[in-house]
């Protein structure tokens, strides 16, 4: 379930949320090599005369596509997000779960959804009667920017997130019910060696042992299987450069959360050193009679001592 999102501008609108169904794990589930697994999140939004705008972001850009990526929910309505996963990964992690024994793939990949309040003006332009899809979409994503660039301007937080993790379901003894995968081994390999798992590796294999070094067949395929490291590559960035945008949502709100903190351990800070200081001034205000003797102590030193006096004289 969503965090309450905060009004905008100070309002006196009541909380809004968008609850989320699953609301901490997606679960991809396999049954065969070629399922494309898919997820899909339910957005409901709780309120009675609240409009709000979602945005769903991924640490694996190329792994998942996301529909719609934006968009938004009237008020007791739900919102169908569909997670699909790219065919290029399926197979791979489907042989990955038969190579580990069946076991499940542990998978580090998350999910971040956004959402905040449409403002009203906004909605009565875009939203009202009949609507453009693509036209509305284009508007929201314009809006997303505008209220981003609200969130750093100000310390009031406009926009809410939630972070859902993901798991990957493979069926029971999978090793035991699917035959291994028939890679071609590596040039110079001997018998029962294990084939390389990577398609630009047997892509090299295949150039060394069909074709003669150096021949245009040959060259082609060292080239095709040079394309296809350079594609991993390229991937492998867009991963890591979703991975540090999410965190970056993840370390400005950590940070907002500290200066709040902050804030009010100082305020508290300053509400017991005035208490503390007014104290002591009131513990040396009666401190102070104590200080030297008293003019009854003087008097009766001085009796005794004129009655000594008069005794010895």
């Amino acid at each position: 379930e969503g965090r309450d999102a905060e009004p905008s501008n100070g309002a006196s609108s009541p909380p809004t949320s968008l609850l989320l169904t699953p609301d901490e794990t997606l679960t991809f589930t396999w049954t065969r090599e070629k399922d494309l697994p898919k997820a899909t999140l339910s957005a409901y939004n709780s309120s009675n005369n609240t409009v709000l705008t979602f945005k769903v972001k991924t640490t694996a850009p190329k792994r998942y596509h996301v529909r719609p990526p934006h968009g938004f929910v009237r008020p007791g309505e739900t919102a169908s997000i569909l997670l699909s996963m790219a065919a290029r990964d399926t197979a791979s992690l489907w042989w990955d779960a038969v190579d580990s024994k069946g076991e499940q793939i542990k998978t580090e990949d998350k999910f971040q959804v956004q959402f905040a309040v449409v403002p009203e003006s906004f909605a009565s332009q875009f939203l009202q009667g009949d609507v453009d899809e693509k036209e509305v979409m284009k508007s929201i994503q314009n809006l997303w920017k505008e209220l981003g660039e609200l969130d750093k301007a100000q310390q009031k937080k406009r926009i809410t997130s939630k972070r859902l993790t993901t798991k990957f379901e493979f069926p029971m003894n999978l090793s035991s019910t699917v035959a291994p995968r028939n890679l071609p081994a590596p040039a110079g390999a001997g018998h029962g060696s294990v084939a390389s798992p990577t398609p630009a590796a047997d892509l090299a294999a295949r150039a060394n042992k069909d074709h003669v070094p150096g021949s245009p067949e040959a060259i082609f395929s060292e080239l095709t299987a040079l394309r296809r490291k350079y594609d991993d590559l390229v991937a492998y960035t867009v991963v890591l450069s979703g991975e540090r945008d999410f965190l970056n949502q993840e370390l400005e709100e950590v940070q907002g959360k500290l200066q709040k903190e902050v804030g009010k351990r100082q305020h508290a800070a300053d509400g017991e050193e005035r208490p503390a200081a007014s104290r002591e001034s009131t513990e040396v205000k009666q401190k102070e009679p104590t200080v030297g003797f008293s003019f009854v102590q003087v008097l009766v030193v001085g009796l005794v001592a004129f009655i000594f006096g008069r005794v010895f004289s």
